[in-house]
């Protein structure tokens, strides 16, 4: 009897050890996206940035972004990081919201008035805002940090 429970320990232990050392050479799959946003005319405010990873409602609903944060300014440029993202296909929307009313202030004839931006640093034309295919990009193991500069369309 106790030869026996020697053996199922030993199996047992032997299973977990194989486990452990398979599982650490497995690639991970989610990891952490650091968006550095530069080009911020000044400090007021802070920047809004969503995440997309569809087409749908980019890059103007905001509602529809897969995840949303907001960034502190610091000598004009702001560091986001997204937590625990799945490695995939992505779009990022990007804004400074100078006063703070988590809305992108509009001139009347509907021309931006705070900076814009979106990922691959994609520039719309005069029929819209870039598409998802212009500002989409891999998100994987070599590429977990993008660079977004700001541009400000219509200044006061």
């Amino acid at each position: 009897m106790k030869h026996q429970t020697l053996k199922s320990i030993s199996l047992i232990a032997i299973l977990l050890s194989a486990y452990f050392f398979i599982t650490s050479f497995q690639t991970a799959t989610v990891n952490n996206l650091q968006v550095t946003v530069t080009g911020i005319r000044n400090s007021k405010g802070e920047i809004n940035i969503n995440l997309f990873n569809k087409a749908d409602g980019f890059p103007k609903e905001a509602s529809k972004a897969m995840l949303h944060l907001r960034g502190k300014i610091t000598h004009g440029t702001s560091t986001i990081t997204f937590e625990n993202i799945p490695f995939g296909r992505y779009a990022i929307a990007v804004y400074h919201d100078e006063n703070n009313n988590n809305k992108i202030d509009k001139t009347w004839y509907g021309m931006p008035t705070e900076g814009i931006a979106v990922s691959n640093n994609a520039k719309g034309s005069i029929s819209g805002p870039p598409s998802f295919d212009a500002a989409k990009f891999d998100f994987n193991a070599s590429k977990k940090i993008i660079s977004i500069k700001l541009d400000y369309i219509h200044t006061e």
